[in-house]
């Protein structure tokens, strides 16, 4: 298994474009909006650009757009030279910090190694939650935001099925390739939770859960 999933399921928000490209979040909008409309003419293109929304300063939900890699560079087509090659430069960034995190895991030949090297990413991924203001049983909720849509159920119900004590570890019941794919899950969360900067255990929970079902709509494995 190489890193193709975390790769793929990389995103950039309309707001990190706008931030990157110091245009105003609504006139950037307003740009994919109308690239949507052009490219709807050829949905078998695999375009990818998915309406989303987010906490503005007052509290209020704001929509934004999580686009693919190959959307956010046909969407900056337009725009001037210094512009597309902040966005590339941050693509390439997006991708090196994923991919160096992801290497350890699928370069791992035994399951020991597997399941030290997801402990690090695991570590990652805390640290990245409580950076974002998760608290208590947050850090549950978004692992099972991860867990739902990779293996279809929460791991307190995951360890029931596998005979395992509440207080065991399910990953020290997981196989390889499942060690993997919560690696790889985690690894995508955290690069999304910092882009999207979300903050507290709701937020951050949609986040997880977004990029379980990314992740797990690559990888297909699913725990026995």
């Amino acid at each position: 298994m190489d890193t193709l999933p975390v790769i793929k399921s990389l995103t950039m928000s309309s707001r990190e474009i706008a931030k990157l490209t110091g245009k105003r979040h609504d006139h950037v909008l307003r740009d994919i909006r109308v690239m949507i409309e052009q490219l709807s003419a050829a949905p078998n293109l695999g375009w990818h650009c998915k309406l989303d929304t987010y906490l503005d300063e007052q509290g209020k939900k704001r929509n934004q757009y999580q686009l693919d890699k190959d959307t956010t560079l046909t969407l900056i087509s337009g725009y001037d030279a210094v512009l597309r090659f902040k966005i590339v430069k941050r693509w390439g960034e997006l991708e090196e910090q994923a991919a160096s995190q992801a290497n350890k895991i699928t370069e791992a030949l035994t399951w020991e190694q597997k399941r030290q090297a997801g402990k690090e990413v695991r570590a990652n991924f805390t640290g990245t939650l409580k950076d974002h203001g998760v608290k208590g049983f947050g850090f549950a909720q978004c692992t099972n935001g991860i867990y739902r849509p990779l293996f279809g159920g929460t791991a307190s119900q995951l360890k029931q099925e596998r005979g395992l004590e509440e207080k065991d570890s399910l990953r020290d019941g997981m196989s390889g390739e499942e060690l993997i794919a919560s690696a790889f899950a985690e690894i995508v969360a955290s690069q999304h939770l910092d882009a999207n900067e979300d903050q507290g255990n709701s937020r951050c929970y949609k986040t997880c859960k977004a990029s379980g079902q990314d992740v797990g709509g690559l990888l297909v494995k699913k725990l026995n």
